[in-house]
């Protein structure tokens, strides 16, 4: 147990003891830590008040579920809330380290900078509750939560879009309390977390908020208490239920949006922040958008769907021949068994949009009387006349064409651009890279851009639930056959209609007056957005045509990286004595080329057999973000006895200049990477064998080659909207095919190298 003690525990029990408990229960409300609800004591907290003379059973009872209490641990937590000197040791890296606290405070007391008058810190009654992740080094040196760079971003959100009064009475804390004691360590470990859990929860009974802000994925996850990712949340209203301080419980509405810091990193991403602070003033000011007036329809039939274009192609409104087009379809591509086209939808005009019905739930025929009635209408209706000039577009459009082509409505040549960046009143369009060429650091996804620019609902709240379910229950992600109707019909229409209406920002009403026109920066996006658009067919000619796989060479290929994979690791076992070893886990690895004495700086450390043969190499670096050059540690006045040592291919590729068996685990390595993206182990079958398709070739579940296609082409998905301009490729992702490895290749595979 550690000897540093909170030099602020004897203030603490002074101010707790005797006649002035009840005067400070008044002065410094506290929720009783064993209330229903609440959540348990941290780890570090207990340790403190066991250091300080509690019992050591406390940290049982925490073990076992049941919420420990004590007067110290009371004490502990109410001074933690309240006093800004607050200090407590805290585990990293198996050391114990103080921490200061810095409890929450009003905003106004931040806004008046470092030399204001004490604001009494801890809960008070406010609206608005802000949470970000935790303190940095100036907002701890100036117990101001307001103090820190990144924080002058949300100030200058927050006055443009006139809340530079209102926020002076929001309350602002974080998720953890303290900064990292650890200069090394940026991130916040779950420990951590808990240990501020109760003072979280404290906050947000006795503030008793109607709305909580939260500064990024740390603050959105504590607070809503969600594991998995938060990314869906930005910019929405989050219904929540809280307990106050009487244990009443109430509904109130948490909203998360990006930290502050991500724009401190990045400042081009202000305009995002700066869209979702303006979503969290129209919470404020009950501008909801669960509900809006939209005319929104299914197609089922020939003499619905006539009427339909009939109205389309007569309408005369201005830009009412610009077409937002979205498909829904089930399958890998077009061409793979099973795949088929769900349904089609159009919008011309603001907040309308249709859905064309071409197959029920599972893929029986819907429309009626049969589908080629469907493809001769959207022909009249999509394809460009000499007396009518349609402009088609999407956002990611380029995923939906080879559907569209493939059912037989070809519209290529009406999502082309116009001959030149200057013509702004011809050619199709794609809100994706409109976007982009106005910020290349934004989310491009048609979510966010919905948030960002349009008053519609979370419309896909209801799909994003049923994939969830599906990939819960294990079912294959293969589109939006098995979506039912009553979910996947909504949201296609919303996916049309909020398109064209992102496209109508980014024009305007003649392509002069909208955001590609002008940007925040007041320059003009049209040219890079063209330039764009223009390499967009190119880039969809080579996602359709695809690559052919070789298979008996890929087959090949595979069969000699596992050999060589397998003869490798015999080998570094014989070398080392050691039958079992296995270069994959990081602890026996360290243990093998360190030495046995490494093995208690891991959790679970590895049963070395006796007669092992173990290197004792002298480690090059440390493992983590900052990796330290093991023989400056000492310099840095960090302990080697406390470092891990890092067994990266870096490492592995220094030492093995020396070592044979060092060499022969680097190369272990660099073939079993090519085992584990490029080329993989063949799938297997009932009985235990490689399972091979009729003409007698391996068959692939996963890897490059469990991506081809049934006519033997992969094919990839290749994006446009990178930050760095570059294009990159997903599914697989074929930028990955690196030759830099090929030299080594050749050396390991020997005489079999072709």
């Amino acid at each position: 147990m550690t000897d540093v003690i909170s030099v602020n525990h004897f203030h603490v029990d002074a101010l707790y003891t005797g006649e002035d408990t009840e005067l400070a229960a008044g002065l410094f409300p506290f929720v009783p830590l064993d209330a229903e609800g609440m959540p348990p004591v941290g780890a570090d907290f207990i340790a403190h008040a066991i250091a300080l003379g509690d019992d050591p059973a406390l940290a049982d009872l925490n073990v076992k579920k049941t919420l420990p209490v004590s007067a110290i641990l009371t004490r502990l937590y109410r001074y933690a809330l309240y006093a800004p000197h607050f200090e407590i040791p805290v585990s990293v890296k198996k050391e114990q380290k103080t921490a200061r606290f810095l409890p929450g405070h009003l905003c106004k007391y931040g806004l008046q900078g470092p030399d204001a008058a004490d604001p009494s810190f801890g809960p008070k009654r406010a609206r608005v509750m802000v949470v970000g992740k935790s303190p940095g080094f100036q907002e701890l040196n100036e117990t101001n939560y307001l103090a820190g760079p990144s924080m002058q971003f949300l100030l200058h959100a927050l006055q443009q879009n006139g809340l530079s009064t209102a926020c002076r009475d929001w309350y602002v804390t974080a998720a953890c309390k303290f900064l990292c004691p650890d200069a090394e360590n940026t991130t916040v470990p779950t420990a951590w977390i808990k240990n501020c859990a109760v003072l979280l929860e404290q906050e947000i009974r006795l503030v008793q908020p109607d709305y909580i802000l939260c500064l990024g994925t740390e603050a959105t996850k504590t607070v809503l208490g969600i594991r998995g990712s938060v990314a869906d949340l930005a910019g929405r209203a989050v219904p929540f239920n809280v307990v106050d301080a009487d244990g009443n419980s109430r509904e109130i509405h948490v909203m998360s949006i990006m930290h502050p810091a991500a724009v401190l990193r990045k400042p081009e991403a202000f305009e995002d922040f700066n869209a979702q602070v303006a979503r969290f003033n129209d919470l404020l000011n009950g501008v909801t958008t669960t509900e809006e007036a939209v005319d929104h329809a299914d197609i089922y039939t020939e003499a619905a769907l006539v009427e339909m274009v009939d109205e389309m192609i007569a309408d005369t409104s201005p830009n009412s021949n610009i077409i937002a087009v979205d498909c829904e379809w089930h399958g890998d591509y077009p061409t793979e068994p099973g795949a088929y086209l769900r349904t089609v939808q159009v919008s011309n005009k603001d907040k309308w949009a249709r859905t064309i019905v071409l197959r029920h739930q599972g893929g029986t025929p819907a429309f009626k009387p049969d589908l080629s009635v469907v493809r001769r209408e959207l022909t009249r209706l999509l394809k460009s006349t000499p007396e009518r000039h349609v402009r088609v577009g999407g956002h990611f459009f380029r995923a939906d064409l080879p559907w569209l082509i493939h059912f037989g409505v070809d519209v290529r040549p009406e999502y082309a651009p116009a001959n030149t960046p200057e013509d702004v009143l011809h050619g199709g369009w794609d809100t994706s890279l409109m976007y982009h060429a106005v910020n290349e650091c934004a989310k491009y996804g048609l979510d966010a851009c919905s948030l960002r620019f349009t008053s519609a609902p979370v419309y896909w709240e209801d799909l994003t639930q049923w994939r969830k379910q599906q990939k819960k229950n294990k079912q294959p992600d293969e589109g939006f056959g098995d979506c039912p109707a009553y979910i996947l019909h909504p949201y296609a229409s919303y996916d049309a209609d909020v398109t064209r209406r992102i496209m109508l920002k980014f024009y305007g009403t003649d392509g002069t007056d909208g955001i590609l026109a002008s940007d925040t920066h007041g320059q003009n996006c049209w040219r890079p957005y063209w330039l764009a658009h223009s390499a967009s067919l190119a880039f969809l000619e080579m996602e359709m045509t695809g690559l052919v796989v070789d298979r008996q060479r890929a087959d090949e290929l595979t069969t000699l990286f596992m050999n060589t994979q397998a003869r490798l690791l015999n080998e570094i076992r014989e070398d080392l004595g050691w039958p079992d070893f296995n270069p994959k886990s990081q602890p026996q690895l360290a243990v093998a080329l360190f030495g046995v004495e490494f093995s208690s700086r891991y959790t679970n450390p590895p049963n070395v057999p006796e007669n092992a043969c173990l290197l004792n190499l002298q480690p090059i670096k440390t493992t983590g973000k900052r990796p330290v050059l093991w023989n400056e540690l000492r310099f840095r006045g960090l302990s080697p006895e406390d470092a891990t040592p890092s067994t990266d291919k870096e490492s592995l590729g220094i030492l093995g200049h020396t070592n044979a068996t060092a060499a022969k685990i680097r190369d272990y390595k660099f073939v079993s990477q090519v085992l584990q993206s490029v080329l993989r182990k063949p799938a297997v079958d009932d009985s235990g064998d490689f399972a091979l398709t009729e003409s007698g070739n391996f068959i692939y579940d996963k890897g490059l080659l469990g991506t081809a296609h049934a006519d033997g082409k992969v094919r990839t998905h290749f994006f446009q909207t990178k930050e760095t301009g570059r294009a990159s490729s997903s599914r697989p992702p074929l930028q990955n095919l690196s030759k830099r490895r090929e030299t080594d290749y050749k050396r390991i595979l020997g005489a079999q190298y072709q």
